[in-house]
């Protein structure tokens, strides 16, 4: 069966001890998926990896020139668009991703994330069942409609967001105002079809991982592990974000900031 999407995996050189990882993963747990798989990122290099083709849109370059660059090059009418940081640990079915793409072609959905989110984000964004375990999400209904977390989308939605040379906070801030304007059909899926293991969080390795590198040495990189109290704390704002009405949660930000506590909102 020819297939119907391709493969972005997002990185920059400074995330570049990834690869070797990342990839070998990919290949041991997806390795029936016979689909153009693209690693887009800054800096031309000399790396070379097995069913994966390398594209570097150029020192200096933001990811939303690097995404452009790549996008002549898709041949497909659907893209997975996944991280350097999210590594495969689980055995990927095709299949069930082409599923997904006849599900979105069924109800005309522009992004699917396959990263599952926590129900409350789910009620908070009047998610509606579409399909057993989809859900199409109101884009008035909050923020994150859209976001950078593995999804499936349709190429021309993709192509329509990379609207100047934003960085990735600044993209995926952008997302669901482009997502509103161009009155996109977004949804979740929670079939739990591409399990990742999210790596990185503010440049240092997250404590699952750690914990699967301790037991299985595939990183060779020198990266020091994330205190477990700024773990805890990112989850806590997390968890101030869907579940506290807006006013509170702004009002707790600005306590936090008192406090010393930064925000990826705070970045310019």
């Amino acid at each position: 069966m020819e297939s119907k999407f391709s493969i972005i995996i997002s990185t920059c050189d400074k995330f570049s001890d990834l690869w070797d990882a990342n990839i070998q993963l990919l290949n041991e747990n997806w390795a029936d998926r016979n689909v153009d798989t693209f690693l887009v990122t800054d800096k031309p290099t000399d790396c070379t990896f097995k069913n994966v083709t390398i594209v570097a849109a150029g020192e200096g370059t933001e990811i939303t020139e690097r995404i452009r660059t790549v996008m002549p090059l898709i041949k497909t009418e659907y893209v997975l668009f996944t991280l350097d940081d999210y590594f495969l640990t689980e055995k990927i079915s095709t299949a069930r991703i082409q599923e997904d793409i006849e599900i979105m072609q069924k109800h005309k959905l522009d992004f699917l994330r396959i990263f599952v989110m926590p129900k409350k984000h789910l009620r908070n964004r009047k998610a509606v069942e579409i399909e057993k375990d989809i859900y199409l999400l109101d884009n008035n209904a909050g923020d994150y409609i859209v976001t950078l977390y593995a999804g499936i989308w349709l190429k021309d939605f993709m192509e329509k967001t990379l609207v100047g040379d934003l960085n990735a906070w600044q993209y995926e801030v952008s997302l669901t105002q482009k997502a509103r304007d161009l009155n996109a059909r977004c949804a979740d899926s929670r079939r739990r079809e591409f399990p990742i293991l999210d790596v990185i969080r503010k440049g240092k390795v997250l404590t699952k991982a750690q914990e699967y590198f301790d037991k299985n040495p595939i990183y060779s990189g020198n990266r020091l592990p994330m205190k477990r109290k700024d773990e805890w704390m990112i989850a806590f704002r997390t968890w101030l974000r869907e579940w506290l009405p807006k006013p509170l949660f702004n009002l707790s930000k600005a306590v936090m900031r008192r406090r010393g506590y930064t925000f990826f909102s705070d970045q310019k």
